[in-house]
């Protein structure tokens, strides 16, 4: 199977081949410049199969889609009518544009979750030894005193006794469901029900729904600015969109401008969008400029992501204090009351 080119490896692929165009370097030699500045990789093997299928008469969006693991529909729609009307060198401008948006999405998100992740790693961590190494060694111990212990102490050697004793247990139980979950989100329907869970959940569902609809908005900024029909950028705008809810209520979006509505109006049948993007994009019907307020609208959705991501950032920040407070509280007063009961120690 052919490998995926990461999404940091297309952007500057896009942006190299961008500028290699600009100084007016030949197609298929700025492929060749390409290729050789790389080392062995998922992207030199894309490189060499784009450029022995343009050796072989294919047009570059061809050879592009044969690599549909790597090249969303957009590319190779952009790509299309850059060949088409001699626009390759603003396409190509374009496409490393959403690539660096996204490369940006994914740093800002990471920068988030950093902090966090590692609280709850160490946190992981300090537990499981406590279970599996510390508390084992005061087993034997209290039960050969045959006394009534406290209840955090049980709750705590109740614990330890499970995950030494079936710990392999829970671990295969454990993969089980996440082989069964996998394989349960892989179909339709699960993803589906996936997805539409993750548009509801508290705290992060109004962040998915932001940077969704922030990727359709510059997804079909970028279309709309290069002439393609408004039915085929809905099209590919929406499967833009890594959430199958969306992307299902986008193609009704679709069908309603096929019928004959506008598309302000069919945008705000289901109250996916709200008032204030609408009306942008009824002003940017009435008045011809529509691929500038919709890259107002990414950007009005780029903004609400941030205030969202923020937001969420400073509410996990105590929210780790407590779960952390309550996790050493309860050993402790575990500690305590066994220090009480049994002085000797």
């Amino acid at each position: 199977m052919e490998r995926r080119v990461s999404l940091a490896d297309r952007y500057l692929f896009m942006r190299q081949l961008h500028v290699l165009q600009r100084a007016g370097v030949p197609l298929l030699s700025s492929l060749g410049a390409l290729e050789a500045q790389l080392p062995a990789g998922a992207l030199k093997q894309t490189i060499q199969a784009i450029s022995h299928d343009l050796l072989n008469g294919s047009g570059l969006s061809q050879a592009f889609a044969r690599h549909p693991r790597s090249f969303h529909p957009l590319v190779i729609s952009l790509l299309r009518i850059g060949e088409a009307g001699g626009l390759l060198e603003q396409m190509l401008k374009r496409l490393a544009e959403l690539c660096e948006w996204e490369l940006e999405l994914q740093s800002r998100l990471k920068q988030a979750l950093f902090y966090p992740l590692i609280v709850l790693g160490v946190l992981a961590v300090g537990v499981l030894l406590m279970v599996t190494v510390v508390l084992p060694q005061f087993v034997h111990l209290f039960a050969s005193w045959q006394l009534s212990l406290p209840w955090p102490t049980r709750l705590l050697l109740g614990v330890s006794l499970i995950v030494t004793r079936f710990g392999w247990l829970l671990a295969l139980l454990g993969l089980a469901g996440v082989f069964a979950l996998g394989a349960y989100l892989r179909t339709e329907a699960g993803r589906l029900r996936w997805h539409t869970l993750k548009l509801r959940l508290p705290l992060v569902g109004p962040l998915f729904v932001q940077l969704a609809m922030a990727r359709f908005a510059r997804a079909m900024a970028a279309l709309t600015a290069s002439g393609v029909p408004v039915l085929e950028t809905l099209a590919l705008s929406g499967e833009s969109v890594n959430n199958s809810y969306i992307q299902r209520e986008l193609r009704q979006v679709q069908e309603r401008v096929k019928g004959g509505a506008r598309l302000a109006q069919a945008l705000g049948h289901d109250g996916l969008f709200p008032p204030a993007v609408l009306q942008m994009v009824a002003t940017g019907e009435e008045t011809g400029h529509m691929d500038e307020l919709l890259q107002s609208i990414a950007d009005y959705y780029d903004q609400q992501a941030a205030y969202v991501l923020r937001t969420l950032v400073t509410a996990i920040e105590p929210a780790l204090l407590i779960v952390v407070g309550v996790g050493v509280l309860v050993m402790a007063s575990a500690r305590k009351q066994d220090i009480k009961r049994f002085p000797l120690g």
